[in-house]
């Protein structure tokens, strides 16, 4: 599953993501493949840079779209923001499991806000 986030072709539709979510720049990020389980919507991908270069993106581009960050986390091979935002309330989790220092896989989840 990861291998295939991580190598796997740019979506073709839209990413399942609130509509204000951060779109960060294309040769930055890549969303590859995307599921529904019940309520959540799970969009993945690959981020081109390290973990931290990732992790950074995200909280600025989340902070400038006017999101909450409830927790936000970053060790050295992995991290985690979880947000609200848009009656929305989700988290990204950037692990280093593509095989590569300067490619980090992206997990999002977003689901309706209690």
């Amino acid at each position: 599953e990861v291998k295939a986030a991580c190598t796997g072709s740019r979506l073709s539709e839209e990413p399942k993501l609130p509509p204000s979510f951060p779109q960060i720049e294309e040769e930055k990020l890549t969303y590859t493949q995307q599921s529904t389980a019940g309520a959540t919507n799970i969009v993945e991908g690959y981020f081109n840079g390290d973990v931290k270069d990732a992790h950074e993106e995200f909280e600025k581009e989340l902070k400038g779209a006017g999101y909450d960050i409830l927790f936000n986390e970053l060790e050295e091979h992995d991290s985690e923001i979880s947000w609200q935002g848009e009656g929305r309330t989700g988290q990204v989790a950037m692990r280093e499991e593509c095989g590569d220092a300067d490619k980090t896989y992206v997990h999002i989840t977003n689901r309706p806000a209690d």
